[in-house]
């Protein structure tokens, strides 16, 4: 195999590169030896001392964000890893200690809903997976699981990054090796949450005002995706025969167990009233688990995996829902399934794409869209995402909207504004026209929802008015064989934010992976990754914050089209 690759460089000389590790990519690998050919001198400072440099500025960030690190010995099939991972109350303590701004809000928040243990604060956990630099890559040593941390008391400020502190973060290619995968570190990382030296059961220790007090929290929230859901509690998913464990008379529609239920009690995944659905209390899911465990000694292989796909569980020994004690102060009813992927990463994409596929039978392609979108619109100031036209272009490439949460946002108005005033007219496709604007009238209300805190019981009611429209007409239109999973999980999310009175999504988090994915891009992957990552990544949290705005303020304003506002929601 050659050594060389051809690199299309800046000017555009096509001339041969050495092929490099993946840490670097070929137009940043072209861009640095261009810079060294007109500037050769630039090699003599690269040596021994930028190394020491480095290496110091490396030990001066451990020392201090060390005293806030724990190890736990995860069992893995051959041994033990050590793991690394903060301690969220001492983090906390830090945080409060080092950040003047963070500690003001976070004293105007405690006036107002007091910590006590009787009533603790809700402590949010999110976590997700994260895949730095080519996503494709079959052996990727570097995908992650991260975890974030913050408090529900905190309201609308939820909606900054900084907001978010990091406590964990872990290799796939260790949690594929740990006994109990994502699940059992989960339990680890809880448990020093709720019952290591500094914890938030009992109330851990913080410098608020003139004295210290004792903060106490409970686990209220754990958002995520389903998969992200699924690996910390130990379900079958989406695609067991019970996708949803939330839901006991639910069953997936490759079962065909409805078929067989002359009663009406089971239900498929499009069965749009949400009343219909006979939810499963916390008491009766570890129940289920505790069977489970209690089985596996009693029953064979083959009838123990039965069982375990009929109550949509493994039974993992080692995992969360095994710890009795944990239970106190974190249940499964806490999940909450997040909108940015049921809708953005999930049923808007989905949809635009069959609806397309029906505009093809008018003669009408992703190529008449792409040209549409190549008018002059003008996004809003604060989207720095690609422009219609260049997602479209990708659209048109590959006759399918694939894309970051955000690129399904800046072309679904667009969409609306080509279905309305192009497909409409031509009386066609009548029933896709009316689930694609119930479809878009549920994003339009979860973006309202998003700036709202408390959300408006109306404005709750009238998102699961339009989700029971939307189903009903997707059926309609695309058949049964089309609904997905997530058409079932977005159903949850008005009693999700009935509960929390504010509407929590995952947009916050992926904006904050960049810097995680950054620095595992730069070269940290190693036995130290864990270590090294969270160290860098706590400490830019930290500078974050002491130099954050708290404070509500106008961001100025800013001219829009013409096109932009007749197309806009």
């Amino acid at each position: 195999m050659s050594l060389y690759k051809k690199v299309k460089t800046s000017h555009g000389d096509g001339s041969l590169l050495p092929f490099k590790e993946s840490r670097v990519t070929s137009a940043s690998l072209a861009r640095i030896l261009l810079k060294i050919k007109s500037n050769p001198e630039a090699l003599d400072n690269i040596g021994d001392d930028v190394l020491r440099v480095r290496r110091n500025i490396d030990a001066q960030l451990l020392q201090e964000v060390e005293p806030v690190l724990f190890t736990v010995n995860l069992p893995v099939k051959d041994g033990t890893y050590k793991w690394v991972a903060a301690s969220p109350p001492k983090l906390l303590a830090l945080l409060l200690r080092r950040c003047a701004a963070y500690r003001s809000m976070f004293e105007e928040k405690l006036l107002l809903y007091p910590s006590t243990p009787e009533s603790p604060w809700g402590l949010i956990v999110y976590l997700d997976e994260l895949t730095p630099g080519n996503i494709i890559r079959p052996d990727n040593a570097r995908k992650t699981t991260v975890v974030y941390m913050s408090f529900l008391q905190l309201g609308l400020q939820l909606r900054r990054e900084e907001t978010w502190f990091p406590v964990a973060c872990v290799r796939h290619c260790v949690l594929d090796r740990t006994d109990g995968g994502a699940s059992t570190a989960m339990r680890a990382l809880l448990r020093e949450t709720f019952f290591g030296d500094e914890n938030f059961s009992h109330g851990t220790t913080v410098h608020i005002g003139s004295s210290p007090m004792l903060f106490f929290a409970k686990v209220s929230q754990v958002i995520a995706d389903e998969p992200a859901l699924k690996e910390m509690w130990g379900w079958k998913g989406h695609a067991g025969i019970k996708p949803c464990v939330f839901c006991k008379n639910l069953v997936a529609k490759s079962s065909n167990l409805c078929a067989f239920d002359d009663s009406g009690y089971l239900k498929d995944l499009w069965e749009p009233r949400v009343d219909m659905f006979d939810s499963a209390s916390d008491v009766e899911l570890w129940a289920a688990f505790d069977n489970l465990m209690t089985q596996k000694t009693m029953l064979g292989v083959t009838k123990f995996d039965k069982l375990e796909k009929a109550v949509g569980m493994n039974c993992l020994p080692t995992g969360l829902l095994a710890d009795v004690e944990l239970r106190a102060m974190v249940s499964p009813s806490s999940c909450r399934y997040d909108s940015c992927h049921c809708y953005y990463q999930g049923l808007a994409g989905w949809e635009m794409n069959l609806f397309m596929a029906s505009c093809s039978e008018l003669g009408i392609t992703f190529n008449d869209f792409q040209q549409y979108c190549e008018a002059g619109w003008m996004r809003p100031k604060a989207c720095k995402s690609s422009s219609p036209k260049q997602i479209s272009t990708v659209a048109a490439k590959f006759e399918s909207f694939k894309g970051m949460a955000q690129d399904i946002l800046v072309i679904l108005p667009l969409m609306r504004h080509f279905a309305e005033t192009v497909i409409a007219p031509t009386g066609e496709l009548t029933k896709q026209l009316q689930s694609f604007d119930a479809m878009c009238e549920c994003v339009l209300l979860l973006q309202q929802m998003k700036h709202m805190c408390p959300v408006p019981e109306s404005l709750r009611q009238l998102l699961k008015r339009e989700q029971q429209k939307h189903l009903y007409f997707f059926v309609a239109a695309y058949g049964q064989e089309h609904v997905k999973p997530k058409h079932h999980y977005a159903l949850h999310i008005p009693s999700q934010v009935e509960s929390d009175k504010i509407l929590l999504d995952c947009f916050v988090h992926e904006r904050k992976h960049k810097e995680l994915k950054q620095l595992i891009n730069s070269g940290l992957v190693n036995d130290g990754l864990e270590k090294t990552a969270l160290v860098r990544v706590i400490h830019s949290n930290i500078d974050a914050l002491q130099s954050g705005n708290f404070a509500n303020r106008l961001l100025g304003s800013f001219a829009a089209s013409s096109e932009l506002e007749v197309a806009s929601w």
